[in-house]
C-alpha cells in the first residue's frame, strides 16, 4: 500500500472518531438534566422562593415566566421572607427561549440601601413571554406590578414626535428592543433649554441632543438616567442654542429597557 493512500486511510479515521465524538457530546448536551425549577408570576401572584430554592441548594436558577397584558413596563419588589433578615440576590430577564436580554442586577432587602436595590424595573411589549432568571442567595418573597405606556414617538429623524415647550410625552423601550425613540423640537430664537427626563430603567437611559442643517447633523448635548438617579429623574440645562429644529434621541444601553417621560422649557 501506497504511503499517500495510507494517509488519506488515516485521515478517514480521524474524521469519523471526530464525528463520532460530536454526535455523542450532542446527545449528552440534549439530554442532561438541569436543576433550574419554574414558577409563575403576574400581578395578582405574589412569588416566594424558599430556603431549598437558593442558587446553592438548588445549584440552578428559579425562572418566573411572566407574559405581559400592555405595553410599558413592570416593577418587580422583593420583600424579606423572613422579618430582619436581608433577602439579597441577582436577576435577569430573558426571552421565551430564555436569552438573556439585560445584564445581571442585583437586589437587596437591605435599609443600608436605597429603593434602587429592593424595586428593579424592565420594560415589556404586551402579548410577550418574559422569564425573569433569579438566582437567590436566600429565601425571598417577589411581587408584580405593571405600569402601561402610551408611546408615540417615532423610530427616525423623519418620523419624530414633535415635542412642544412645557409639553411632556411618555415612552417605553422593551427588553431586547434595539430601536431609538426620536422627537423634535423648534426653537425659533437663541435660547438656553433645560430638559428633564424621568424614568424607571433596570440600568441606563441615554438621551442625546442633535441639530440638523441641510448639510450636517451636530450632537449638542448628552446625559443619562441610570436606576440610581436621585427621585428617578435627570436634567439638563443646555448652552444657549440657536433658532432652528432639533432633534431628541433616547436610546438604551448595555441591554436596558424601561420607561421614561420627557420634556422641556426654556430657562435664562
Amino acid at each position: 500500500m501506497s504511503r499517500k493512500i495510507q494517509l488519506r486511510l488515516f485521515f478517514m479515521m480521524f474524521l469519523a472518531v471526530v464525528f463520532s465524538c460530536v454526535i455523542s457530546t450532542s446527545a449528552f448536551a440534549a439530554t442532561k438534566e438541569t436543576n433550574d425549577i419554574t414558577k409563575k408570576i403576574s400581578s395578582k401572584k405574589t412569588v416566594s422562593i424558599s430556603a431549598d430554592e437558593t442558587y446553592k441548594k438548588l445549584k440552578g436558577f428559579v425562572y418566573l415566566k411572566y407574559k405581559s397584558t400592555l405595553n410599558g413596563y413592570v416593577k418587580l419588589t422583593f420583600n424579606e421572607a423572613k422579618s430582619g433578615v436581608e433577602s439579597k440576590g441577582h436577576l435577569w430577564i430573558t426571552s421565551k427561549s430564555k436569552y438573556n436580554l439585560s445584564n445581571h442586577e442585583f437586589y437587596s432587602t437591605s435599609k443600608a440601601y436605597t429603593n434602587s436595590y429592593k424595586n428593579v424595573y424592565y420594560g415589556v411589549k404586551k402579548g410577550q413571554t418574559y422569564y425573569f432568571k433569579i438566582q437567590a442567595d436566600n429565601a425571598v418573597k417577589i411581587s408584580l406590578k405593571e405600569y402601561k405606556i402610551n408611546d408615540k414617538s417615532g423610530h427616525s429623524m423623519k418620523k419624530a414626535l414633535n415635542l412642544k415647550a412645557k409639553k411632556t410625552l411618555k415612552g417605553y423601550m422593551a427588553a431586547g428592543n434595539t430601536e431609538d425613540d426620536y422627537y423634535k423640537i423648534t426653537l425659533k430664537d437663541k435660547q438656553k433649554i433645560n430638559i428633564t427626563l424621568k424614568g424607571y430603567t433596570n440600568n441606563a437611559l441615554n438621551m442625546t441632543m442633535y441639530m440638523v442643517t441641510d448639510t450636517h447633523i451636530f450632537r449638542q448635548g448628552q446625559f443619562t438616567l441610570r436606576y440610581t438617579s436621585p427621585n428617578h429623574t435627570v436634567n439638563y440645562k443646555s448652552k444657549k442654542l440657536k433658532a432652528g429644529t432639533y432633534y431628541l434621541v433616547i436610546s438604551n444601553g448595555s441591554k436596558s429597557s424601561g420607561a421614561y417621560s420627557i420634556s422641556w422649557k426654556k430657562v435664562s
